[in-house]
């Protein structure tokens, strides 16, 4: 019997409170995520977002990670963020898809807009990939 990796769930959505309309030079925090529910050894993250008036900016995503469930700081001062990519915001929609290998016990993204203006809209969801015995 050999293991290999397989998709699951999806096009998860994943809440980031204020994402849609955070503003210049903000930071939004998803909720917490946790290896024991997902059960998983590796995360495909796609970000889409909007802005009315593209620009030569960012909005870059950091992935902060504990041992304990809450264990991050505050939402204006993370401990220890990874920088995890940066989400181009030369165009109204841009998009990004993130492959994180190494997953914390319990994480959450923040997200960093550098952009001028605030953002309109967000999409944020995740595939989790696991072993499965074939």
């Amino acid at each position: 019997m050999s293991l290999r990796p397989v998709l699951e769930n999806a096009n998860t959505s994943l809440t980031v409170t204020g994402l849609s309309t955070l503003a210049a030079g903000a930071k939004a925090t998803s909720d917490e995520l946790s290896l024991a529910t997902l059960n998983c050894i590796a995360l495909s993250l796609d970000v889409s977002l909007s802005i009315v008036t593209p620009e030569a900016s960012t909005v870059d995503v950091y992935l902060v990670g504990s041992n304990v469930s809450g264990g991050y700081g505050s939402t204006t001062d993370v401990k220890n963020p990874v920088f995890l990519g940066s989400v181009d915001m030369n165009e109204t929609t841009p998009k990004i898809n993130i492959q994180i290998e190494q997953l914390p016990p319990f994480f959450k993204l923040v997200f960093v807009n550098n952009a001028s203006a605030a953002l309109t809209a967000e999409t944020v969801t995740y595939t989790t990939k696991t072993l499965n015995n074939v």
